[in-house]
């Protein structure tokens, strides 16, 4: 299963850096998941794209469990508390700052279900 985990703007890269060191220094996802920076488009006149997203792929059902707690554990953590969209197959759903790890599991398991259904 691919996820993307989608920033709002230019203002969210940093957050987006934090999830990624959080999610490749989990070692429930140490070897089961690849975790990407996706890049924007370059802004005319600087030297690189901006962060737009944190792409994950996992290869099991065990390694979305993982994702899933290392997700809602690092928005547990965050101090400044923002919504976060997770895309797969082009639908977004919205994951609240305050969600638990079931929500995200069952965010998970929505959009993978309804990716299946598209098929």
């Amino acid at each position: 299963m691919e996820f993307t985990i989608v920033g709002t703007g230019p203002e969210d890269e940093a957050e987006l850096l934090s999830l990624v060191r959080w999610l490749r220094q989990d070692p429930e996802l140490t070897g089961t998941a690849t975790v990407k920076l996706v890049e924007g488009e370059q802004p005319p006149g600087t030297m690189g794209g901006v962060l737009e997203a944190v792409h994950v792929i996992a290869g099991d059902v065990v390694t979305v469990a993982g994702l899933a707690v290392s997700v809602a554990t690092w928005l547990s953590s965050r101090t400044k508390q923002r919504s976060r969209t997770i895309r797969l197959d082009g639908q977004d759903r919205v994951l609240p700052p305050d969600a638990t790890v079931d929500d995200v599991r069952a965010l998970l398991r929505e959009l993978h279900e309804n990716g299946e259904d598209a098929r």
